[in-house]
């Protein structure tokens, strides 16, 4: 468990303990998700004209969730919330839960990457603050 971690299990515990976000203590299985969908590069998913819907650099946090929304993805979807350095766990939740809680994962300064389990689409924040999503 990293610091990174510890920080957000303090600031989430009521959740976990109320089995609202649940929190899986690696998150391997999630980039071999991932592998599975996307092409993979040195430094993540190659995003190219054939798995993107849009890159959305320099885009405020409420277009990206106004982008989701526009896309069908619902509220009560199950997300995958996750980074390759700072933290080790994997955070299972309700996209809605996501929204309200979403300033606690983007500050962490690492690759983001939020996976909707259902509708199998990845939004990912790189560290170069560049956004994809698809």
């Amino acid at each position: 468990m990293t610091e990174y971690d510890k920080e957000l299990f303090e600031k989430l515990k009521d959740l976990v303990d109320n089995k609202i976000i649940k929190i899986h203590e690696s998150n391997e299985f999630v980039f071999k998700i991932l592998e599975s969908n996307y092409p993979m590069g040195f430094s993540g998913i190659e995003w190219n004209e054939n798995y993107y819907i849009e890159n959305l650099i320099n885009t405020k946090i409420d277009s990206i969730f106004n982008i989701l929304s526009n896309n069908k993805l619902k509220n009560n979807e199950k997300v995958y919330v996750f980074g390759d350095g700072l933290t080790d766990f994997c955070y299972e939740m309700k996209f809605e839960t996501f929204k309200d809680y979403s300033f606690l994962f983007l500050e962490i300064p690492q690759n983001f990457f939020l996976y909707f389990k259902d509708t199998q689409k990845c939004l990912n924040i790189t560290f170069a603050n560049e956004i994809f999503f698809g």
